[in-house]
C-alpha cells in the first residue's frame, strides 16, 4: 500500500521501549488505504517513510492505526504508531524496506565476507560460510540506524 499524509507530524522516541508517532492528513484517495490498518491491529509494514531532511526510515512490522477522525470537510485524520526498536533505516533499493544488522553470539572469523557495521554486527550474505543462507547462525537481529543498533555502537 502506498499512500501520503498532508501536514505530516512525526514523533520518534529516544528510547527502546518507547513509540513512535505519524500523525497527517490523508487524501481522499489514500483515505480508504489507510483504514484497512484497523485500528489497533499490528501487522503492517513501512517499506519507505520519507520526511523532508531526513533519511528515509522504514519499519518491518507492528504498524498499526493508533487513531483516525473525520473531519467535517471529508477529510481523515490519521495517527499511526509502532515499537521503536522496530524503526531503522530504509534501503537504497528501490524496493525500500529495512536495512537489518545481525550481531553474532561469536565473533565473525576469518572467512566471514559479510559487511562489518558500526554496532559490532554485519549485514549477512547469503554465500557466507558463516553467516549465510545455509549457516543458520543464532544472532540478535536489529534495524540497522535504529535505536537498537545505535546502543550497541555506542558500547562497542
Amino acid at each position: 500500500m502506498g499512500g501520503r499524509l498532508d501536514d505530516p507530524f512525526l514523533t520518534l522516541a529516544s528510547d527502546i521501549e518507547g513509540e513512535d508517532r505519524l500523525s497527517g492528513w490523508s487524501t481522499d484517495r489514500d483515505a480508504d488505504a489507510f483504514a484497512t490498518l484497523g485500528a489497533g491491529e499490528f501487522g503492517a509494514m513501512l517499506r519507505r517513510l520519507t520526511v523532508p531532511g531526513a533519511e528515509a526510515l522504514a519499519v518491518p512490522g507492528e504498524v498499526r492505526l493508533l487513531d483516525r477522525s473525520q473531519a467535517g470537510t471529508g477529510g481523515l485524520r490519521v495517527t499511526l504508531a509502532w515499537p521503536a526498536r522496530l524503526r531503522g533505516m530504509a534501503s537504497l533499493r528501490s524496493a525500500g524496506g529495512v536495512v537489518r544488522h545481525a550481531v553474532a553470539y561469536t565473533a565473525p572469523g576469518e572467512v566471514c565476507v559479510c559487511r562489518r557495521q558500526e554496532c559490532g554486527g554485519v549485514t549477512p550474505v547469503g554465500w557466507c560460510a558463516e553467516h549465510g543462507d545455509a549457516a543458520a547462525p543464532a544472532m540478535e537481529w536489529h534495524p540497522g540506524g535504529g535505536l537498537r543498533c545505535m546502543e550497541l555502537t555506542v558500547r562497542s
